[in-house]
Protein backbone atom coordinates (compact mmCIF):
# COMPACT_ATOMS: atom_id res chain seq x y z
CA UNK A 1 0.00 0.00 0.00
CA UNK A 2 2.91 2.51 0.68
CA UNK A 3 3.95 2.05 -2.98
CA UNK A 4 0.77 2.73 -4.53
CA UNK A 5 0.50 6.02 -2.11
CA UNK A 6 3.96 7.03 -2.99
CA UNK A 7 2.53 7.43 -6.79
CA UNK A 8 0.28 9.96 -5.33
CA UNK A 9 2.54 11.57 -3.13
CA UNK A 10 4.70 11.99 -6.46
CA UNK A 11 2.09 13.55 -8.28
CA UNK A 12 1.27 16.08 -5.46
CA UNK A 13 4.93 16.49 -5.67
CA UNK A 14 4.67 17.35 -9.42
CA UNK A 15 1.88 19.56 -9.12
CA UNK A 16 3.54 21.61 -5.91
CA UNK A 17 6.50 21.73 -8.36
CA UNK A 18 4.59 23.07 -10.98
CA UNK A 19 3.02 25.65 -8.27
CA UNK A 20 5.84 27.01 -7.21
CA UNK A 21 7.12 27.71 -10.72
CA UNK A 22 3.99 29.98 -11.44
CA UNK A 23 4.77 31.68 -7.89
CA UNK A 24 7.73 32.14 -9.72
CA UNK A 25 6.67 34.16 -12.67
CA UNK A 26 5.53 36.90 -10.30
CA UNK A 27 9.60 37.08 -9.42
CA UNK A 28 11.47 36.60 -12.55
CA UNK A 29 10.98 34.84 -16.09
CA UNK A 30 10.17 31.61 -17.03
CA UNK A 31 10.06 31.51 -20.54
CA UNK A 32 9.41 29.04 -22.48
CA UNK A 33 6.76 28.08 -20.00
CA UNK A 34 3.45 29.48 -20.37
CA UNK A 35 1.88 29.93 -17.00
CA UNK A 36 -1.77 29.74 -18.00
CA UNK A 37 -1.16 26.07 -19.51
CA UNK A 38 1.02 25.97 -16.37
CA UNK A 39 -2.26 26.72 -14.27
CA UNK A 40 -4.33 23.50 -16.00
CA UNK A 41 -1.38 21.41 -15.28
CA UNK A 42 -1.42 21.95 -11.53
CA UNK A 43 -4.75 22.43 -11.22
CA UNK A 44 -5.68 19.21 -12.48
CA UNK A 45 -2.77 17.16 -11.28
CA UNK A 46 -3.68 18.75 -7.45
CA UNK A 47 -6.88 17.46 -8.02
CA UNK A 48 -6.70 14.38 -9.85
CA UNK A 49 -3.27 12.99 -9.69
CA UNK A 50 -2.95 13.74 -5.90
CA UNK A 51 -6.63 14.30 -4.05
CA UNK A 52 -8.32 11.58 -6.33
CA UNK A 53 -5.87 9.08 -6.53
CA UNK A 54 -5.07 9.53 -2.74
CA UNK A 55 -9.00 8.93 -1.93
CA UNK A 56 -9.23 5.88 -4.17
CA UNK A 57 -6.13 4.25 -2.56
CA UNK A 58 -7.59 4.85 1.35
CA UNK A 59 -11.10 3.84 0.17
CA UNK A 60 -10.41 0.96 -0.88
CA UNK A 61 -7.70 -0.11 1.48
CA UNK A 62 -11.15 0.55 3.98
CA UNK A 63 -13.77 -1.21 2.20
CA UNK A 64 -11.80 -3.74 0.34
CA UNK A 65 -10.95 -6.98 2.45
CA UNK A 66 -7.41 -6.83 1.06
CA UNK A 67 -7.48 -3.59 -0.67
CA UNK A 68 -5.09 -3.11 -3.81
CA UNK A 69 -2.80 -6.00 -2.63
CA UNK A 70 -4.86 -8.25 -3.35
CA UNK A 71 -7.35 -7.04 -6.16
CA UNK A 72 -5.84 -6.94 -9.37
CA UNK A 73 -9.24 -5.00 -10.76
CA UNK A 74 -8.56 -2.15 -8.71
CA UNK A 75 -4.49 -2.08 -9.11
CA UNK A 76 -5.49 -2.25 -13.20
CA UNK A 77 -7.99 1.10 -12.55
CA UNK A 78 -5.00 2.53 -10.09
CA UNK A 79 -2.06 2.42 -12.68
CA UNK A 80 -4.55 3.35 -15.98
CA UNK A 81 -5.67 6.50 -14.02
CA UNK A 82 -1.94 7.03 -13.17
CA UNK A 83 -1.26 6.84 -17.62
CA UNK A 84 -4.04 9.16 -17.80
CA UNK A 85 -2.85 11.51 -15.29
CA UNK A 86 0.83 11.71 -16.88
CA UNK A 87 -0.12 11.90 -20.74
CA UNK A 88 -3.14 14.46 -19.14
CA UNK A 89 -0.37 16.74 -17.24
CA UNK A 90 1.76 16.96 -20.41
CA UNK A 91 -0.38 17.85 -22.40
CA UNK A 92 -1.21 20.70 -20.26
CA UNK A 93 1.90 21.88 -20.12
CA UNK A 94 2.43 21.65 -24.17
CA UNK A 95 -0.41 22.98 -25.22
CA UNK A 96 -2.54 23.98 -22.07
CA UNK A 97 -6.77 23.59 -22.25
CA UNK A 98 -7.23 21.84 -26.23
CA UNK A 99 -7.54 18.89 -27.71
CA UNK A 100 -5.69 16.42 -26.42
CA UNK A 101 -5.73 17.90 -22.67
CA UNK A 102 -9.48 17.82 -22.58
CA UNK A 103 -9.50 13.82 -24.32
CA UNK A 104 -6.96 12.86 -21.12
CA UNK A 105 -9.32 14.79 -19.28
CA UNK A 106 -12.40 12.88 -20.37
CA UNK A 107 -11.01 9.38 -19.67
CA UNK A 108 -9.82 10.55 -16.30
CA UNK A 109 -14.00 10.82 -15.43
CA UNK A 110 -15.05 7.62 -17.61
CA UNK A 111 -12.51 6.05 -15.49
CA UNK A 112 -13.67 7.92 -12.07
CA UNK A 113 -17.10 6.55 -13.28
CA UNK A 114 -15.98 2.87 -13.35
CA UNK A 115 -13.86 3.53 -9.61
CA UNK A 116 -18.01 4.59 -8.42
CA UNK A 117 -19.51 2.00 -10.45
CA UNK A 118 -17.09 -1.03 -8.21
CA UNK A 119 -17.09 0.77 -4.74
CA UNK A 120 -20.71 1.30 -4.78
CA UNK A 121 -21.95 -2.18 -4.12
CA UNK A 122 -19.28 -2.66 -1.50
CA UNK A 123 -19.91 0.48 0.50
CA UNK A 124 -22.49 -0.06 3.31
CA UNK A 125 -24.61 2.24 5.24
CA UNK A 126 -24.22 0.31 8.96
CA UNK A 127 -22.23 3.49 10.20
CA UNK A 128 -21.96 7.19 9.16
CA UNK A 129 -18.67 6.50 7.33
CA UNK A 130 -20.76 4.56 4.92
CA UNK A 131 -23.06 6.77 4.36
CA UNK A 132 -21.27 9.78 3.90
CA UNK A 133 -19.31 7.74 1.21
CA UNK A 134 -21.82 6.68 -0.79
CA UNK A 135 -22.92 10.31 -0.52
CA UNK A 136 -19.62 11.40 -1.68
CA UNK A 137 -19.60 8.87 -4.89
CA UNK A 138 -22.89 10.51 -5.90
CA UNK A 139 -21.28 13.41 -5.95
CA UNK A 140 -18.33 12.54 -7.77
CA UNK A 141 -20.28 11.65 -10.57
CA UNK A 142 -22.67 15.02 -10.63
CA UNK A 143 -19.84 16.98 -10.74
CA UNK A 144 -18.70 15.99 -13.74
CA UNK A 145 -22.19 16.57 -15.63
CA UNK A 146 -21.00 20.40 -15.82
CA UNK A 147 -18.27 19.25 -17.99
CA UNK A 148 -19.97 17.45 -20.52
CA UNK A 149 -21.86 20.18 -20.95
CA UNK A 150 -18.72 22.80 -21.90
CA UNK A 151 -18.37 21.24 -25.69
CA UNK A 152 -22.17 22.46 -26.59
CA UNK A 153 -21.60 25.48 -24.81
CA UNK A 154 -18.06 26.27 -26.50
CA UNK A 155 -19.60 25.53 -29.86
CA UNK A 156 -23.19 27.38 -29.30
CA UNK A 157 -22.14 30.12 -27.20
CA UNK A 158 -18.64 30.46 -26.90
CA UNK A 159 -15.88 30.66 -23.64
CA UNK A 160 -16.80 33.70 -22.78
CA UNK A 161 -20.50 32.58 -22.35
CA UNK A 162 -21.67 32.97 -18.75
CA UNK A 163 -22.85 29.41 -19.40
CA UNK A 164 -19.83 28.20 -19.61
CA UNK A 165 -18.65 29.80 -16.28
CA UNK A 166 -21.40 28.16 -14.46
CA UNK A 167 -21.00 25.12 -15.65
CA UNK A 168 -16.84 25.01 -14.96
CA UNK A 169 -18.08 26.52 -11.44
CA UNK A 170 -20.78 23.87 -11.36
CA UNK A 171 -17.87 20.88 -11.55
CA UNK A 172 -15.71 22.82 -9.07
CA UNK A 173 -18.55 23.49 -7.06
CA UNK A 174 -19.78 19.83 -6.50
CA UNK A 175 -15.69 18.36 -6.45
CA UNK A 176 -15.02 20.61 -3.40
CA UNK A 177 -17.86 20.68 -1.33
CA UNK A 178 -19.34 16.89 -2.03
CA UNK A 179 -16.86 14.73 -3.65
CA UNK A 180 -13.97 15.82 -1.53
CA UNK A 181 -15.51 16.88 1.90
CA UNK A 182 -17.87 13.61 2.10
CA UNK A 183 -15.26 11.48 0.97
CA UNK A 184 -12.50 12.52 3.67
CA UNK A 185 -15.18 13.00 6.32
CA UNK A 186 -16.03 9.36 5.78
CA UNK A 187 -12.41 8.53 5.55
CA UNK A 188 -12.36 10.17 9.42
CA UNK A 189 -15.51 8.33 10.70
CA UNK A 190 -13.72 4.95 9.29
CA UNK A 191 -10.77 5.73 10.35
CA UNK A 192 -11.64 6.49 14.22
CA UNK A 193 -13.46 3.47 15.15
CA UNK A 194 -14.96 4.67 18.40
CA UNK A 195 -16.86 7.73 16.20
CA UNK A 196 -18.02 5.94 13.53
CA UNK A 197 -19.17 3.02 16.02
CA UNK A 198 -20.60 5.06 18.84
CA UNK A 199 -22.27 8.46 16.65
CA UNK A 200 -25.68 9.41 17.74
CA UNK A 201 -28.09 8.66 15.35
CA UNK A 202 -30.34 11.93 15.47
CA UNK A 203 -27.20 14.27 15.71
CA UNK A 204 -26.08 12.35 12.68
CA UNK A 205 -29.13 12.66 10.40
CA UNK A 206 -29.08 16.40 11.00
CA UNK A 207 -25.58 16.67 10.17
CA UNK A 208 -25.95 14.62 6.94
CA UNK A 209 -29.09 16.35 5.70
CA UNK A 210 -28.00 19.88 6.89
CA UNK A 211 -24.47 19.35 4.92
CA UNK A 212 -26.23 17.70 1.52
CA UNK A 213 -28.68 20.47 1.53
CA UNK A 214 -26.38 23.33 2.16
CA UNK A 215 -23.91 21.90 -0.90
CA UNK A 216 -26.81 22.22 -3.76
CA UNK A 217 -27.97 25.88 -2.35
CA UNK A 218 -23.93 27.12 -2.11
CA UNK A 219 -23.58 26.68 -5.69
CA UNK A 220 -25.50 29.60 -6.05
CA UNK A 221 -22.74 31.82 -4.97
CA UNK A 222 -20.65 30.53 -8.13
CA UNK A 223 -23.45 31.62 -10.35
CA UNK A 224 -23.41 35.03 -8.59
CA UNK A 225 -20.18 36.15 -9.96
CA UNK A 226 -21.55 36.17 -13.75
CA UNK A 227 -24.94 36.68 -12.70
CA UNK A 228 -25.67 38.57 -9.47
CA UNK A 229 -29.44 37.99 -8.94
CA UNK A 230 -30.94 38.73 -5.48
CA UNK A 231 -32.84 35.37 -5.92
CA UNK A 232 -29.43 33.88 -5.69
CA UNK A 233 -27.84 35.69 -3.25
CA UNK A 234 -30.80 34.46 -1.32
CA UNK A 235 -30.33 31.06 -2.13
CA UNK A 236 -26.89 30.94 -1.15
CA UNK A 237 -28.16 32.90 2.20
CA UNK A 238 -30.05 29.23 2.87
CA UNK A 239 -27.44 27.21 1.88
CA UNK A 240 -25.06 29.09 4.22
CA UNK A 241 -27.34 28.53 7.22
CA UNK A 242 -27.52 24.88 6.26
CA UNK A 243 -24.00 24.62 6.30
CA UNK A 244 -23.37 26.45 9.45
CA UNK A 245 -25.98 23.78 11.21
CA UNK A 246 -23.93 21.20 9.42
CA UNK A 247 -20.89 22.12 11.85
CA UNK A 248 -22.70 22.82 14.81
CA UNK A 249 -24.27 19.12 14.56
CA UNK A 250 -20.90 17.79 13.33
CA UNK A 251 -19.41 19.19 16.66
CA UNK A 252 -21.91 17.81 18.95
CA UNK A 253 -21.25 14.73 17.11
CA UNK A 254 -17.60 14.92 17.94
CA UNK A 255 -17.85 16.02 21.42
CA UNK A 256 -18.38 13.16 23.36
CA UNK A 257 -16.04 11.10 21.58
CA UNK A 258 -13.15 13.55 20.97
CA UNK A 259 -11.20 12.35 24.17
CA UNK A 260 -11.35 9.34 22.95
CA UNK A 261 -9.64 10.15 19.59
CA UNK A 262 -7.10 12.26 20.89
CA UNK A 263 -5.92 9.23 22.71
CA UNK A 264 -5.99 7.13 19.70
CA UNK A 265 -4.02 9.72 17.64
CA UNK A 266 -0.02 10.40 17.41
CA UNK A 267 1.34 13.53 17.29
CA UNK A 268 1.90 13.93 13.67
CA UNK A 269 -1.80 12.78 12.88
CA UNK A 270 -3.30 14.84 15.41
CA UNK A 271 -1.25 17.92 13.94
CA UNK A 272 -2.83 17.28 10.58
CA UNK A 273 -6.34 16.49 11.69
CA UNK A 274 -6.38 19.58 13.14
CA UNK A 275 -5.57 21.40 10.41
CA UNK A 276 -8.00 19.94 8.29
CA UNK A 277 -10.32 20.34 10.96
CA UNK A 278 -9.85 24.36 11.54
CA UNK A 279 -9.46 24.58 7.90
CA UNK A 280 -12.77 23.04 7.34
CA UNK A 281 -14.83 25.50 10.17
CA UNK A 282 -12.56 28.65 8.54
CA UNK A 283 -14.08 27.48 4.96
CA UNK A 284 -17.50 27.06 6.46
CA UNK A 285 -17.37 30.60 8.37
CA UNK A 286 -15.68 32.61 5.21
CA UNK A 287 -18.81 31.05 3.29
CA UNK A 288 -21.03 32.66 5.87
CA UNK A 289 -19.20 35.63 5.66
CA UNK A 290 -20.08 35.94 2.35
CA UNK A 291 -23.73 35.74 2.53
CA UNK A 292 -23.14 40.03 2.29
CA UNK A 293 -23.02 40.75 -0.67
CA UNK A 294 -20.37 43.72 -0.77
CA UNK A 295 -18.14 40.67 1.28
CA UNK A 296 -19.17 38.31 -2.16
CA UNK A 297 -18.21 41.25 -4.63
CA UNK A 298 -14.68 41.04 -2.73
CA UNK A 299 -14.27 37.40 -2.29
CA UNK A 300 -14.23 36.98 -6.16
CA UNK A 301 -12.25 40.55 -7.60
CA UNK A 302 -9.08 40.01 -5.13
CA UNK A 303 -7.13 37.18 -6.52
CA UNK A 304 -5.87 36.15 -3.08
CA UNK A 305 -8.70 35.44 -1.72
CA UNK A 306 -10.11 33.73 -4.38
CA UNK A 307 -6.63 31.61 -4.20
CA UNK A 308 -6.24 31.00 -0.55
CA UNK A 309 -9.96 29.85 -0.12
CA UNK A 310 -9.30 27.08 -3.23
CA UNK A 311 -6.14 26.16 -1.15
CA UNK A 312 -8.08 26.34 2.29
CA UNK A 313 -10.02 23.79 1.06
CA UNK A 314 -7.33 21.38 -1.15
CA UNK A 315 -4.61 21.68 0.83
CA UNK A 316 -5.69 22.14 4.45
CA UNK A 317 -9.19 20.16 5.05
CA UNK A 318 -8.93 17.46 2.29
CA UNK A 319 -4.89 17.29 2.26
CA UNK A 320 -4.59 17.86 5.82
CA UNK A 321 -7.27 15.15 6.48
CA UNK A 322 -5.78 12.82 3.93
CA UNK A 323 -2.49 12.86 5.70
CA UNK A 324 -3.72 12.72 9.38
CA UNK A 325 -5.46 9.16 8.53
CA UNK A 326 -2.71 8.00 6.27
CA UNK A 327 -0.14 8.72 9.34
CA UNK A 328 -2.72 7.05 11.34
CA UNK A 329 -2.82 3.72 9.22
CA UNK A 330 0.77 3.94 8.69
CA UNK A 331 0.31 4.54 4.96
CA UNK A 332 2.30 7.57 5.32
CA UNK A 333 5.04 5.96 7.71
CA UNK A 334 6.60 8.03 10.52
CA UNK A 335 9.28 5.66 11.58
CA UNK A 336 11.86 7.18 9.00
CA UNK A 337 13.36 10.83 10.57
CA UNK A 338 12.98 12.63 6.91
CA UNK A 339 9.04 11.42 6.89
CA UNK A 340 8.56 13.21 10.14
CA UNK A 341 10.28 16.53 9.55
CA UNK A 342 9.14 16.06 5.72
CA UNK A 343 5.30 15.88 7.03
CA UNK A 344 6.21 19.15 9.41
CA UNK A 345 7.66 20.71 6.49
CA UNK A 346 4.39 20.69 4.13
CA UNK A 347 1.76 21.40 6.97
CA UNK A 348 4.28 24.79 8.09
CA UNK A 349 4.15 25.60 4.11
CA UNK A 350 0.30 25.20 3.91
CA UNK A 351 -0.07 27.15 7.21
CA UNK A 352 1.88 30.11 5.82
CA UNK A 353 1.34 30.11 2.59
CA UNK A 354 -2.49 30.15 3.37
CA UNK A 355 -1.67 33.01 5.88
CA UNK A 356 0.13 35.53 3.52
CA UNK A 357 -2.49 34.96 1.21
CA UNK A 358 -4.92 36.00 3.09
CA UNK A 359 -3.34 38.80 4.86
CA UNK A 360 -2.21 40.11 1.44
CA UNK A 361 -5.95 40.01 0.47
CA UNK A 362 -6.56 42.11 3.43
CA UNK A 363 -4.00 44.39 2.65
CA UNK A 364 -5.68 45.11 -0.84
CA UNK A 365 -9.07 45.32 0.54
CA UNK A 366 -7.96 48.05 2.50
CA UNK A 367 -6.66 49.89 -0.14
CA UNK A 368 -2.95 49.35 1.32
CA UNK A 369 -1.77 47.96 -1.82
CA UNK A 370 1.38 45.22 -1.69
CA UNK A 371 3.48 44.05 1.23
CA UNK A 372 7.13 44.68 0.59
CA UNK A 373 8.69 41.57 -1.19
CA UNK A 374 5.13 39.38 -0.68
CA UNK A 375 5.60 37.82 -4.37
CA UNK A 376 9.15 36.75 -3.10
CA UNK A 377 7.78 35.62 0.07
CA UNK A 378 5.34 33.44 -0.92
CA UNK A 379 7.72 32.05 -3.47
CA UNK A 380 9.78 31.15 -0.71
CA UNK A 381 7.26 29.68 1.81
CA UNK A 382 5.45 27.66 -1.29
CA UNK A 383 8.96 25.97 -1.82
CA UNK A 384 8.13 24.41 1.75
CA UNK A 385 5.93 22.03 0.14
CA UNK A 386 7.91 20.30 -2.39
CA UNK A 387 10.72 19.96 -0.31
CA UNK A 388 8.16 18.10 2.69
CA UNK A 389 6.46 16.17 -0.26
CA UNK A 390 10.25 15.05 -1.14
CA UNK A 391 11.30 14.72 2.34
CA UNK A 392 8.21 12.36 3.10
CA UNK A 393 8.68 10.13 -0.18
CA UNK A 394 11.94 9.53 0.73
CA UNK A 395 11.09 8.17 3.99
CA UNK A 396 8.51 6.09 2.34
CA UNK A 397 10.96 4.44 0.36
CA UNK A 398 13.65 4.01 2.89
CA UNK A 399 11.12 2.59 5.30
CA UNK A 400 9.85 0.01 2.79
CA UNK A 401 13.55 -1.00 1.41
CA UNK A 402 14.27 -1.80 5.60
CA UNK A 403 10.44 -3.43 5.69
CA UNK A 404 11.55 -5.90 2.60
CA UNK A 405 14.73 -7.11 4.42
CA UNK A 406 12.76 -7.73 7.41
CA UNK A 407 13.54 -5.41 9.89
CA UNK A 408 10.50 -3.95 10.52
CA UNK A 409 7.43 -5.72 10.85
CA UNK A 410 3.80 -3.81 10.23
CA UNK A 411 0.61 -4.00 10.28
CA UNK A 412 -0.35 -2.63 6.97
CA UNK A 413 -1.27 -5.41 5.22
CA UNK A 414 -4.47 -6.11 7.93
CA UNK A 415 -7.71 -5.15 6.32
CA UNK A 416 -8.75 -1.96 7.76
CA UNK A 417 -12.33 -3.85 7.20
CA UNK A 418 -11.15 -6.44 9.28
CA UNK A 419 -10.14 -3.70 11.78
CA UNK A 420 -13.27 -2.14 11.61
CA UNK A 421 -16.13 -4.81 11.20
CA UNK A 422 -18.70 -4.89 13.91
CA UNK A 423 -21.56 -6.83 14.73
CA UNK A 424 -23.87 -4.10 15.75
CA UNK A 425 -27.24 -3.48 14.16
CA UNK A 426 -26.97 -1.75 10.88
CA UNK A 427 -26.97 2.32 10.82
CA UNK A 428 -29.96 3.47 8.65
CA UNK A 429 -30.17 7.35 7.91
Amino acid sequence: MQNYFSIALFNFLIASILGVIMRYAFVGDIAPLQYRHLMHAHSHLAMMGWIFMALMLLIVNFWIPGGFVHNRYFRLLFWSNQVVVVLMTVSFIVQGYDSISILFSSLHLLLSYLFAWMMWPVIDSYYPSGKLMKAALIWLVLSSLGLWLLPFIIVTLGRNSEYYFMSVQYFLHFQFNGWFTFAVLALIFKSYQQVDFHADKVSFKRFYYALATSCVFTYALAVTWSNPDDLLFLLNSLGVLFQLAALYFLINLLRNQIFDVRIQTGLIAKVALSVAMISLILKVLIQAAVVLPFVAVISYTIRQFVIGFIHLTLLGAVTGAIIAVSVRHRIISVNAHSSVVGLTVLLLGIITTEILLFVQGLQLWRQLGYLRFYYEGIFLLSLLMPLGILMILAGQFRYTAVETHGHIISNTNVSPNQIFKSPHKKFVV
